[in-house]
């Protein structure tokens, strides 16, 4: 009750405006998107009287459309799209949020996720409680419907279908189940109140690293192994395999994997791991790895707790009326669109667009497609208008670039980030999670000193780049940043880890110094860099690498790490860093060519930065398909007819954890000088000669290996 009490109490709040002191004034004015401060500065002027914001609400980005609208109604409207309350202040009045509201907004935004987080799990409830007895007849269609599946299996195309009979077929299967069962005893809150991108590890039996699961789970491992044995006989019958595609052998993960029984004498560990992620609707993955008694890894699975993705997809791709009004989308609007959607065109309006984003502090961004819809849906209604814009709405859905409809945008544009206004008159939306969207809003000088750099001729340094990433939000917070960056660029440099680049900006010199001359021991990292870090390790995926003493290989444990739980670091640092764990940077400056973007088919391979040796292996390899038949499929040899050539600066970050296991990142900042495009005829002498030695090298290197010797197990991936 006291909750509720305190609702009635903000919504009361945020109308309150004091008529009584309200000029009887009507106002007219427009902007597609200002910020609350310069907004409430021009109203002064038309109103008459002063109109001020405080630092907590001074940088709302508002798109306003009055029409002859009553001063105190046009209060009523702007105080509750920022979530404020006017004050009185001397002949005027001030816009503030009080700590009360923030912490309202706060719990409202708890409760939002919770009840999103309890549908998802409600409905994998549902799926299991509806799901048939895991019989021998069981498995045996589900044994034909995988067969089935992996016929047409096809790694060229990409077919999004395929993907989602794979998983609908995953999650009817043991290890699918287990998953589910899993998934289904963690509490909504628990999953609501996880750190967004960063991993966290559960097991029956944890390590100080890892979280202790629900004693519930250890029923749910003997259900899993009963089900595995009745699963292992039915894809023996059957002859379940794994598919080929021009000699390549493609893991299917535990579609086809896992056909073996696990008896309970063989059984060794279960992890659960849990990534909670930012997006569209707030989501938890989970995935799943069951290991034998050696740590060796005999089943995985992965699935997303989320709310109904059918009512999701079936709203994004629902279509207007056929008889419905559409207008013109405006030329400035379609050419954002097209950045925003990474479409190339060097159309005049194109150019003109990319050179006011380079003005964030007087332009903002955000006017551009979604403030100008917004505003020709007011203008054909001839309503008044507020609306608070947070960054996630740069992209405005539910239109094509060329026409859209007003009623139908306006039903939508909502979702999932905004908030529609109560007021029966009217345009109003404001934040759906207002206190989050604050929080990760990108400061626009930092958001212009960004761009402008990026836009110049010259590349920024990789110090350059790691102080501005300090002065941005995370990418994983606010990808408004890196989207205008691609957008006013000439050339589409690939994106570094920014967990890597902020590591490294909260190096100090002293300690860039120790890493690159020797060896620095992660035990005297800064502590933003220990935070860093933790994320990089904690990602969904950590590129980790098993080194062995040259002369001293053991295969058994080479495989036992690559194929077993002793990869996760909370496993193999089960009690957090080391003491002898260290950090080592190594620097080169070498030339490189590039080959750039391309789209072969429907898929898309980006921009790829390639010295002599790699180009030389690219080279040798395309031409001997008979050993690397991988190479034979559509997209996998690099194309060497249209190249850049330029320089390359290069961090490389050796993270030593154990004597045998490291981490590699890497960081660079290219100039590929005036951007031209060569054959590789055309690249300079010494470049080609380097070239031509190391395919000799790698001719030599090659010379004793026999066809079938290379026959990797490639891990399928479905399309971005």
């Amino acid at each position: 009750m006291a909750f509720l009490t305190s609702l009635m109490a903000l919504v009361f709040a945020v109308r309150a405006v004091p008529q009584a002191a309200t000029p009887d004034v009507k106002i007219t004015y427009r902007t597609t998107a200002l910020n609350a401060k310069a907004v409430l500065k021009d109203l002064s002027k038309v109103a008459g009287i002063p109109l001020t914001t405080t630092p907590t609400t001074a940088d709302e980005v508002l798109v306003i459309r009055f029409k002859n609208e009553p001063l105190a109604d046009a209060m009523k409207r702007i105080a509750w799209a920022v979530e404020g309350e006017w004050k009185s202040q001397g002949e005027g009045f001030v816009l503030a949020r009080s700590s009360e509201i923030v912490h309202n907004e706060e719990r409202r935004e708890l409760a939002l996720n919770i009840k999103m987080m309890k549908e998802g799990l409600d409905e994998r409830r549902k799926s299991l409680a509806d799901a048939q007895t895991f019989n021998a007849d069981e498995a045996g269609k589900l044994a034909t419907q995988v067969n089935a599946l992996v016929k047409r299996f096809n790694p060229q195309e990409q077919n999004s279908t395929f993907w989602r009979e794979k998983d609908k077929l995953q999650s009817a299967g043991p290890l699918g189940r287990a998953l589910s069962r899993l998934a289904i005893l963690f509490d909504p809150e628990e999953l609501a109140n996880m750190p967004t991108q960063s991993k966290v590890v559960y097991a029956l039996d944890p390590t100080n690293a890892q979280r202790r699961l629900s004693p519930a789970a250890g029923d749910i491992v003997q259900a899993y192994l009963d089900e595995q044995s009745v699963w292992a006989e039915a894809a023996a019958r059957q002859q379940i395999h794994n598919p080929e595609f021009n000699g390549t052998t493609y893991s299917l993960g535990d579609l086809t994997g896992g056909l073996e029984p696990l008896t309970r004498d063989k059984f060794g560990k279960m992890l659960l791991s849990v990534y909670r992620w930012n997006g569209m609707l707030p989501s938890c993955q989970f995935e799943l790895q069951i290991a034998d008694k050696q740590g060796k890894v005999v089943g995985r699975a992965s699935t997303n707790i989320m709310p109904t993705y059918a009512k999701l997809e079936s709203f994004l791709t629902a279509k207007p009326p056929a008889d419905a009004k559409q207008l013109d989308v405006p030329a400035e609007t379609a050419a954002m669109l097209k950045i925003y959607r990474l479409q190339r065109d060097e159309s005049p309006i194109v150019e003109s667009l990319r050179r006011k984003l380079l003005q964030p502090e007087a332009l903002d961004p955000l006017g551009f497609a979604t403030g100008n819809l917004l505003m020709i849906c007011a203008d054909e209604k001839d309503a008044q208008m507020v609306v608070d814009l947070p960054d996630t709405m740069l992209e405005s859905y539910f239109v094509d670039g060329k026409k859209f409809v007003p009623d139908w945008f306006l039903s939508r544009v909502s979702y999932p980030y905004l908030e529609k206004s109560p007021e029966a008159t009217g345009i109003g939306f404001r934040p759906l999670y207002p206190a989050s969207e604050r929080e990760h809003r990108v400061d626009r000088s930092a958001l212009g000193t960004f761009l402008r750099r990026y836009a110049q001729g010259t590349p920024p340094s990789i110090d350059e780049q790691a102080s501005m990433a300090l002065s941005l939000p995370r990418q994983s917070e606010n990808g408004l940043p890196n989207t205008l960056r691609m957008g006013v660029m000439r050339d589409q440099l690939s994106t570094p880890d920014e967990n890597v680049l902020r590591f490294y900006g909260h190096l100090d010199d002293e300690a860039k110094l120790a890493a690159i001359k020797g060896n620095l021991k992660l035990s005297q990292l800064p502590p933003g860099c220990k935070e860093d870090l933790g994320r990089i390790l904690s990602a969904q995926y950590v590129n980790l690498n098993y080194v062995q003493p040259t002369g001293n290989q053991d295969p058994e444990a080479w495989n036992r790490f690559y194929n077993g739980i002793y990869r996760e670091p909370t496993e193999f640092m089960p009690d957090g860093l080391t003491a002898s764990s260290y950090l080592h940077i190594t620097v080169t400056n070498d030339t490189v060519a590039r080959v750039p973007q391309r789209y072969v088919g429907q898929a898309s391979y980006g921009a790829q930065t390639m010295t002599p040796q790699d180009m030389a292996w690219q080279i040798f390899a395309s031409s001997r398909t008979d050993l690397f038949p991988w190479m034979a499929t559509q997209g996998q040899s690099v194309p060497m007819n249209k190249l850049q050539y330029g320089s390359r600066a290069q961090l490389q970050f050796t993270f030593q954890f154990t004597p045998q296991i490291m981490m590699s990142q890497a960081l660079e900042s290219l100039d590929m000088g005036d951007g031209r495009y060569y054959t590789l005829d055309e690249l300079p002498e010494a470049f080609r000669k380097q070239l031509n030695e190391q395919i000799e090298l790698t001719k030599k290197s090659y010379a004793n290996v026999q066809p079938g010797q290379f026959s990797p197990n490639i891990h399928a991936s479905p399309p971005p």
